[in-house]
């Protein structure tokens, strides 16, 4: 079991868009009810930090990055070494194009709110997972994606020929998956 530390150094500012949506919180709205901030905005920000939080790889604890492409570098808040960054799922949901940015970290999940453009609920439940990140059996420490919906998705090998992927296969980590309904998904290394 993994023992918390409580984080004695200073906070740092919170990202863009969480240090937006607190001013328009505590400040405009306090006073006009039309610019307060909605739940389903708190939600969507929140969930893409959930989605940021990767592991040190030097003493293993749970430490949240900046939601997004490409974060500025930042130091582990338990042991102070700087983090390396898995590579990121980029799921693009059809119009209104919406982008997510998911840190392939091993615990890393797709649910169905990544693909949509504008989700109601966050589902974190099994029966909304959609993709998981998977070890590779034969091959320790490489990885692929495994498909956990119901629907079969398409991948664009290196070589340009498209592979199809049916539910409860895997495929290796690269560019060009087709989930289904638009949706597109591609992996960056930063």
């Amino acid at each position: 079991m993994r023992r918390t530390r409580w984080n004695t150094r200073p906070c740092r500012p919170p990202g863009t868009r969480r240090r937006e949506l607190f001013r328009r919180s505590f400040t405009t709205g306090l006073r006009d009810p039309a610019a307060r901030v909605r739940e389903s905005e708190w939600r969507c920000a929140l969930r893409a930090v959930r989605d940021a939080v990767v592991e040190c790889v030097s003493c293993g604890q749970q430490t949240m990055t900046e939601p997004g492409g490409n974060p500025p570098p930042r130091d582990c808040w338990g042991c102070g070494a700087r983090l390396v960054l898995p590579p990121r799922l980029t799921v693009t949901a059809p119009p209104p194009r919406t982008e997510r940015h998911i840190r392939l970290r091993r615990a890393a999940r797709v649910r169905a709110h990544h693909l949509l453009p504008a989700p109601t609920r966050y589902d974190r439940s099994d029966a909304a997972l959609v993709a998981a990140l998977v070890e590779q059996p034969e091959k320790p420490g490489r990885f692929g994606l495994a498909n956990r919906s119901r629907e079969t998705w398409t991948g664009t090998r290196a070589d340009g020929t498209v592979q199809k992927v049916e539910p409860g296969q895997a495929v290796p980590l690269r560019s060009g998956l087709d989930l289904g309904g638009g949706v597109r998904a591609v992996v960056r290394t930063r």
